[in-house]
């Protein structure tokens, strides 16, 4: 074996924070809802996340210092405020839609509605978890150890479990979890991520673009029976919508006596060619986009 020696400190910010997601993993995502104190609901994914005492139950999430510009994330201000979070566990099924909310959305925006999950109220605390999420953690905060103040420097946000809301058809007929069935994913280095029960697929990571989300989705695509949620995704992740012009019109005349199921086969069909622009065309020649999307 031949080891290359790396002096950490000596790389550049984006060097080192990639060689350290590269090396430690995989790691569970923590999908972090928040509230501040006008009430206004925040979602996040950190995999910076783990377990680290049962008795009490403490888990820790490190939301760090924005690599730009040294500014606080929305997730550190809000915990530090009321001192309340939820953790949501990531399934493969959701992952996409967590990509959504890895955005740089200003601080008023709902990340549960761009990201096109519901809301799951809790039961001890003020911040929602996600509806749609196997296991939800609620947590308050009991100690913020600040481990850097320059872009990059972690919080490392203490918690404890103080109520837990898990979905039952995830556990065996011995009455514990059963991995397979709970289906989760792990993050890794660039874009790749980890199935438990599949391995490694890769993802587009959306953390320095605002896509439009799931709000900007006309209701007759988002209640598809065609489209899946991974292709919704793809429709709820571009960050602009083409303009309107020849093409649109074209597409007006194309499909203004088709059947719905038809067109969002035409819709699939581009989505499946990697062609946003012209699955997004159909969508604007053929339904009325919502406030969001126009």
């Amino acid at each position: 074996m031949s080891f290359r020696d790396i002096k950490p400190m000596e790389l550049p910010l984006r060097e080192r924070h990639q060689l350290l997601i590269g090396a430690i993993g995989p790691r569970p995502i923590a999908w972090v809802g928040t509230e501040n104190k006008s009430g206004e609901p925040n979602l996040a994914p950190f995999s910076f996340f783990n377990a680290f005492s049962i008795n009490p139950p403490i888990v820790a999430i490190s939301p760090s210092f924005r690599g730009r510009d040294g500014s606080p994330k929305d997730t550190l201000l809000n915990i530090k405020a009321t001192g309340e979070f939820t953790i949501s566990l990531v399934t493969y099924d959701l992952v996409d839609q967590v990509t959504i909310s890895s955005g740089s959305f200003s601080p008023t925006v709902d990340e549960f509605a761009k990201a096109g999950v519901r809301p799951l109220k809790s039961r001890i605390i003020g911040p929602s978890g996600v509806a749609e999420s196997p296991c939800v953690f609620e947590c308050k905060l009991i100690e913020h150890v600040e481990l850097g103040s320059a872009g990059g420097g972690g919080n490392l946000l203490l918690g404890e479990v103080v109520h837990i809301h898990i979905d039952k058809d995830v556990f065996d007929d011995n009455g514990n979890i059963d991995p397979a069935r709970l289906d989760l994913v792990g993050r890794l280095g660039q874009r790749w991520y980890v199935r438990v029960k599949d391995g490694l697929f890769e993802l587009e990571n959306r953390i320095a673009t605002v896509p439009i989300g799931f709000d900007a989705l006309p209701q007759s695509i988002r209640e598809s029976d065609l489209l899946t949620a991974r292709e919704l995704t793809q429709l709820a992740g571009v960050t602009e919508l083409p303009e309107r012009g020849e093409k649109i019109k074209l597409f007006s005349e194309k499909y203004a006596t088709v059947p719905d199921a038809e067109v969002h086969q035409a819709i699939q069909s581009a989505l499946a060619a990697g062609d946003t622009v012209t699955s997004w065309s159909i969508i604007i020649a053929t339904c009325d986009l919502p406030a969001e999307g126009r």
